[in-house]
């Protein structure tokens, strides 16, 4: 068996491994055309420790196998050139970012246009939108086999958004009982997390454009915060697929980027040093551990403040982003 077969079939359990290790090579080709899969990242700015993030994020997932296009969002495209033709790199000059921002001047809906503009050039195909502070740690059957089966995917639920305090309680005091796009707030509604967006091969630009349309609505009634664009993806997901989580397969280290910022430093140092190729890098990856470095470390409410702060002052500010 050659060793694309075997990326393919592992993502599977051992009965279904064996089926179609025996089963017809037509059928076993038009199976492996169906799960075909794409990355999708979004990411600005010239600052290095950004996108070794983002370069860390895709070999991790190259690591694993199955994986069948990666599509990097940037107006930094020479960032990109080590992967060669293993990155598509889509140019965002800074009239279409400006654009894409749309007229609340929101950086985080180019997130959503990002995937937009993914879903109008490769209709129908199913796609997992990262945040660049992600890794692949285990075994994706369980997300492969979902996007399958039309199942819509976001890293982990965070809770009932009535219930949550700071910017996520604020929100909800500000949309209960009332209605944005094609959503009333009469109950609570849930939080999941934006860093894994994963959207099957059906209705996925509907989702993207719902999400769009909900961001647009708040953002003009001025709820224009860190999580606008998440919770509208939320909701958008939910309404279309239902959510399923991935948190037991990727890591979101958004709570502790200094650790994992010096740990990625490290792997690309050695790799440097040691005049890796990009093979041996992703075979290195492969038994990589990723326990090594917490993903969220616990601070202090002064601390959360401040970032907070740090936050709202910087939001419409033209520095890099990296989603």
């Amino acid at each position: 068996m050659y060793l694309w077969e075997g990326v393919i079939l592992n993502k599977f359990d051992a009965n279904i491994r064996q089926q179609f290790k025996t089963a017809n090579f037509f059928v076993y080709l038009l199976f492996i055309y169906y799960i075909s899969m794409y990355l999708v990242y979004f990411i600005t700015g010239d600052i290095i420790s950004y996108h070794t993030q983002c370069y860390f994020s895709i070999l991790s997932f190259l690591s694993r196998g199955g994986i069948d296009g990666i599509s990097v969002y940037t107006d930094a495209p020479e960032m990109y050139k080590w992967f060669g033709d293993q990155v598509q790199v889509e140019y965002l000059t800074k009239d279409k970012v400006r654009d894409w921002r749309g007229p609340q001047d929101f950086i985080y809906r180019v997130k959503i246009k990002t995937m937009e503009d993914f879903c109008l050039k490769h209709p129908g195909q199913a796609f997992i939108y990262l945040d660049t502070d992600t890794f692949l740690y285990a075994p994706s059957a369980q997300l492969f086999e979902g996007l399958s089966a039309g199942k819509g995917f976001m890293h982990k639920r965070e809770g009932d958004l009535a219930a949550m305090k700071h910017t996520a309680g604020r929100v909800w005091r500000q949309i209960k009982g009332k209605t944005f796009g094609e959503f009333t707030f009469n109950t609570t509604a849930d939080m999941w997390n934006a860093g894994l967006i994963a959207l099957p091969a059906e209705r996925q630009l509907e989702c993207v454009r719902l999400g769009l349309a909900l961001s647009d609505a708040l953002c003009a009634a001025g709820i224009v915060t860190q999580i606008t664009e998440q919770f509208s993806m939320t909701r958008a997901v939910d309404y279309i697929y239902g959510l399923s989580p991935a948190d037991t397969m990727v890591g979101h280290y958004w709570g502790n980027k200094s650790g994992w910022k010096t740990l990625i430093d490290d792997v690309f140092l050695q790799a440097y040093m040691h005049k890796e190729s990009m093979d041996t890098l992703i075979e290195r990856l492969r038994h990589f551990d990723y326990t090594q470095e917490p993903v969220f470390i616990a601070e202090s409410n002064t601390r959360k403040r401040l970032l907070a702060l740090l936050d709202k002052l910087t939001l419409k500010k033209d520095k890099g982003v990296y989603c």
